[in-house]
């Protein structure tokens, strides 16, 4: 059962969602038929000759035409900039400059597309196949138009069913708020003798509430996913157990003997042949208890 703060939220979503999508949707259609008309224009003048410059050049002459206009064209601008160099299938093309980053191709009708250049390639040709592409994208480009248009217009149909809808389970708190109350009344009434109470007695009214509660079946929201255990929830002696399972083993010196107690035993140090002999040196060999606490201290 959806909670009433679940509930409130939906109700936001749809309120926004209703406010904002018509204008997107407005976008959307106004975009797809500036695609489609520009395409149905380039599909009629797909045999139409280029002209560069407001002059008809052949198409061997094409790229030497186009490589002059564009050495007409300013090396840096302060501010983007537009410069129209020609007509392709009944369509205008030109170059975009910026004053930060690479130029971009654009190809205008009754809308507009650009495509950016890279930095190593901003010659005729580059300019010419970039202009191709364009030409060769607007199907798909209106197929995926067309898509986000239709995807819009059903969530404004889904949101607008699901605004205004009033909590499916407003009766079900009006009713047990209505109980808690009648029972908090019963509860703090005194009892007299020979009088009757106005309300119904408190075991009655624990029995409906616990029988309206059964009746509806509410779903706690996971707070977290299940499985999703942390490494902070696990106990602390189950971090120190695990802790010393994974230590490695120490290897303790002998234990002494009675007759020896503390007295000091001499350990002999290696021998090394291209080295003088060391001196033995002493050390002092420690209680056991002393030696179990400090390997204890180390393990935890």
């Amino acid at each position: 059962m959806l909670s009433e703060p679940h509930h409130a939220d939906e109700q936001f979503l749809a309120r926004r969602n209703v406010r904002e999508l018509p204008e997107a949707i407005s976008r959307l259609r106004a975009r797809l038929d500036e695609l489609e008309a520009d395409e149905e224009t380039a599909r009629a003048h797909a045999d139409d000759p280029a002209t560069i410059g407001g002059v008809t050049c052949p198409r061997d002459r094409l790229l030497a035409a186009l490589g002059a206009r564009l050495d007409a064209l300013p090396d840096g601008v302060t501010e983007t900039r537009r410069f129209v160099l020609g007509r392709m299938r009944g369509l205008a093309f030109g170059l975009v400059k910026h004053r930060f980053g690479p130029p971009e191709v654009f190809l205008e009708g009754r809308g507009m597309r650009q495509m950016p250049l890279t930095r190593d390639s901003q010659g005729p040709r580059a300019c010419w196949n970039a202009a191709e592409r364009l030409f060769a994208s607007y199907g798909p480009r209106g197929d995926e138009v067309r898509r986000e248009l239709t995807l819009s217009e059903g969530k404004l149909r889904d949101f607008g069913a699901r605004l205004g809808a009033t909590f499916s389970h407003e009766r079900y708190i009006e009713e047990l708020s209505a109980l808690r109350d009648e029972l908090k009344v019963a509860l703090s009434a005194t009892s007299q003798e020979g009088v009757e109470p106005r309300t119904r007695t408190s075991d009655e009214l624990s029995g409906l509430i616990k029988a309206l509660k059964d009746s509806h079946a509410v779903e706690a929201v996971p707070l977290n996913r299940p499985g999703a255990a942390t490494r902070s929830e696990r106990p602390v002696t189950a971090r120190l157990r695990r802790r010393a399972e994974s230590a490695p083993s120490v290897d303790l010196a002998p234990e002494p003997s009675e007759e020896l107690g503390e007295e000091e035993v001499a350990v002999p140090a290696k021998e090394s042949p291209a080295l003088t002999p060391l001196v033995p040196k002493t050390i002092a060999q420690a209680p056991r208890e002393g030696r179990r606490r400090r390997y204890q201290k180390w393990l935890f």
